[in-house]
């Protein structure tokens, strides 16, 4: 069932409900109808009753009258009669007059009469005789026997025999009323039931709906729920890898500043140390960093273990930053792996800190190439956003980036510039369809390149004598 079939069943209920009404109506007007053809009927045949026995009682009067007129040798027709009653006889007199007692009058009248019927006659005006002592009669009728005697019969029909004359024709408008009614409350009930049986399918209809999107919503909640606390226990256990991440970058870098430090020819001299440009602030607004570049010194650095290890660390660090890093070769030379790992580290880092301060919604990609040609290495690092064409605009944001990244193994892109510049690299700024920063190692020849491929760098900083 849909929304449509409950439009259409409404639509029903209404056409049935006026069907009913109209149905109503119509057997009304038919109920009705009988009821007044039945009381015509019934007052036609009380006067046709009625009227069939005043006319017997007259014919009957009238023939005992005229036998008494012949008995004088008159007839009815003579205006000299007279006809009265005299007392308890009725007299007849024309010349000479004849008697006939009232009461075998009255007997001969009951003989043609039923007991039904109350009849009062009276001649001339005056009471002859009645079978009853009764007001309401329901016909009268007067006859003139001649032209100075008449003749007055008034006629009803007893209750009770009408009453059960009236049951008896009304049966049929009783028995057809009743068939109506049926008919109407047969209809209305079957059409209660039907629709009722019909609200009973669409209310089960609609709580199996309702309980089946409710149920898809729990579900739907139940799932983003789940997905909501995976996410965040994804990113608390992203936050802890990337923390055991860089606890594995920091300690590579912290075993090399410790050899670092055991290894100086200074370490007696603790104003020397705090001079030396491992330690030295490159700014007073800079936090104290870590330097673990050496010149003259070479390292055979496995790229493989590089890249899976920076994947690692960069693969969670913002969800709307991919961080890529391919290498094409497998190994390369550098002044020392801590030293390669903390260049790329703090180059990465500083890219998504600029990268997530001008959009933190939009999606960015970072890409870093690594190669090497000979023994020049080099890196390529790609990545989307604003367009920068320009150092200063990649450096503009340094100091900013070490207030939030206070981590003395972490070095400002200005500091890595700098480094890399002094031992013999170049560093360039570009834009094609992308960010570029380009670092290249220059294949340096003469008094600075040693045989065994052995790169010595320009001193970064040089030592105090």
């Amino acid at each position: 069932m849909t929304e449509l079939s409950l439009f259409y069943l409404d639509k029903l209920k209404h056409n049935v409900s006026k069907i009913l009404v109209f149905t109503i109506i119509i057997y009304s007007f038919l109920i009705v109808s009988l009821y007044q053809y039945y009381q015509k009927k019934l007052e036609m045949e009380r006067i046709q009753l009625l009227q069939d026995y005043c006319s017997k009682i007259l014919e009957v009067s009238t023939n005992k009258i005229d036998l008494l007129t012949q008995q004088i040798s008159c007839t009815l027709q003579n205006n000299n009669i007279s006809i009265r009653n005299n007392n308890s006889d009725l007299e007849v007199c024309c010349d000479k007059c004849v008697s006939y007692n009232l009461l075998e009058f009255e007997e001969l009248i009951d003989k043609h009469i039923p007991k039904f019927i109350y009849y009062k006659i009276e001649l001339n005006k005056n009471f002859l005789y009645s079978n009853i002592n009764t007001q309401n009669y329901q016909i009268e009728k007067s006859y003139y026997l001649n032209s100075h005697n008449q003749l007055s019969v008034s006629l009803a029909i007893d209750k009770l025999y009408w009453n059960k004359i009236e049951v008896e024709m009304k049966k049929s408008f009783w028995i057809i009323t009743l068939f109506i009614l049926v008919n109407i409350l047969s209809f209305y009930f079957f059409s209660k039931v039907l629709f009722k049986n019909f609200n009973k399918e669409f209310r089960l209809y609609y709580q199996n709906k309702y309980k089946k999107e409710l149920d898809q919503l729990r579900e739907s909640h139940s799932k983003e729920l789940k997905n909501c606390t995976d996410s965040l226990m994804n990113k608390i256990w992203n936050l802890n890898f990337n923390k055991q991440k860089d606890l594995e970058i920091n300690c590579l870098l912290a075993i090399e500043a410790n050899k670092l430090s055991l290894t100086d020819e200074n370490t007696n001299n603790q104003e020397s140390i705090l001079k030396d440009s491992r330690l030295k602030n490159f700014s007073d607004k800079i936090p104290c960093s870590i330097i673990l570049y050496q010149e003259n010194k070479i390292e055979e650095i496995n790229a493989v273990q590089l890249v899976e290890l920076f994947k690692d660390r960069f693969d969670q660090e913002n969800e709307n930053i991919l961080v890529e890093i391919i290498s094409r070769v497998r190994v390369v030379n550098f002044s020392s792996r801590a030293a390669l790992y903390q260049i790329i580290y703090s180059i990465i880092s500083y890219l998504i800190f600029i990268i997530d301060k001008r959009s933190s919604i939009t999606k960015h990609n970072i890409k870093l190439i690594i190669d090497q040609a000979e023994t020049v290495i080099k890196l390529y690092f790609e990545y989307d956003g604003l367009p920068i064409t320009e150092e200063k605009e990649l450096l503009k944001m340094s100091n900013s980036f070490f207030k939030t990244h206070a981590n003395p193994f972490l070095l400002n892109i200005n500091q890595v510039f700098s480094i890399l510049r002094n031992n013999g690299f170049d560093c360039n700024i570009k834009h094609n369809r992308c960010n570029i920063i380009e670092i290249l190692q220059k294949n340096l020849k003469g008094p600075e390149q040693t045989e065994g491929n052995i790169i010595h760098l320009s001193t970064f900083i040089k030592e105090k004598k």
